[in-house]
């Protein structure tokens, strides 16, 4: 991990190992370039007090860390981060259903089918891809895409809901 005192220092260390981040606020998806724009904003209007410093990690996710906290609080994470420290908890909670004009109340013929992402890099899989288009790593899915449940490697079907994965 690699102590910056600005926000503009913290994104130069940042960008020598991810090019996109997550802002753990919201979730929204940052490129390097508007980082740069927020980091110019960010350091000129709120400017670190002398025992307060941003943390690089060395995939790439920055945090803001001062006395007292025993974690950093995490600002813009790298998707391997999201993967590694979101994800693996509960990823009911993160699953995205799919925009596929399904009925989504429940009713008849309701889907609840979700976005996956690559345990390799963390980018988005398409629901029918057998690689992953940023990284090319073989995809199978590790959670159910219909209920969210833990898949058994190497199964075709869900243990939970029966769903063809």
């Amino acid at each position: 991990m690699k102590m910056a005192g600005s926000f503009a220092a913290a994104i130069g260390v940042a960008e020598q190992s991810c090019r996109e981040w997550i802002y753990a606020g919201s979730g929204a998806i940052f490129h390097a370039d508007e980082l740069h724009e927020i980091a110019g904003e960010y350091d000129s209007r709120t400017p670190l007090e002398e025992d307060e410093f941003l943390v690089v990690t060395e995939d790439g996710s920055i945090g803001l860390t001062f006395p007292g906290l025993k974690e950093p609080q995490w600002l813009f994470v790298s998707p391997e981060w999201a993967v590694a420290n979101i994800l693996k908890d509960d990823p009911k909670k993160y699953m995205v259903p799919a925009d596929s004009g399904a009925d989504t109340e429940g009713g008849a013929g309701a889907t609840n089918t979700a976005n996956a992402f690559c345990k390799n890099c963390g980018a988005p899989l398409r629901p029918d891809s057998r690689f992953c288009e940023n990284c090319g790593a073989k995809t199978a899915p590790e959670f159910c895409p219909n209920c969210g449940e833990k898949l058994e490697e190497g199964g075709v079907f869900c243990g939970n809901c029966g769903a063809k994965v």
